[in-house]
């Protein structure tokens, strides 16, 4: 047997190493860049953008001009105390807390039946 051919068999597989290596670490930056870029965690679509323009202290009615006539009215401490109005979309629910005074305290999405709430600071409106 000659050196030469003892030596190929050692270089096929270091090449294939190398090759398995670099195709693994392409795929772990495609797999970065796409949970960087595209965000797939992150809610997103018409109804997260009406989400988006509910804001604190809003009136109800303010509210129901941007989202329309809630689905669901729960009045948790009677019709005297604080209530939430709820909206559907698919999967998809908004949650708007009420005050005393019908001006929004807290607002909630969640973006599917197997999700976890978002919730996010509201801020006032102008």
């Amino acid at each position: 047997m000659s050196p030469r051919a003892s030596v190929m068999p050692c270089l096929v597989t270091l090449t294939c190493r190398r090759l398995l290596l670099g195709l693994a670490l392409i795929g772990c930056a495609g797999l970065v860049l796409w949970a960087v870029i595209l965000e797939p965690w992150r809610p997103r679509g018409p109804f997260w953008e009406k989400y988006q323009k509910v804001q604190l202290s809003m009136t109800e009615k303010e509210v129901k001009e941007i989202l329309g006539p809630p689905i669901l009215e729960e009045f948790g401490g009677g019709s005297l105390g604080p209530y939430c109005l709820a909206w559907f979309e698919g999967d998809q629910t908004i949650a708007v807390d009420f005050d005393l005074d019908g001006r929004v305290t807290e607002k909630r999405f969640r973006p599917g039946r197997h999700s976890g709430w978002v919730h996010e600071p509201v801020r006032e409106s102008p």
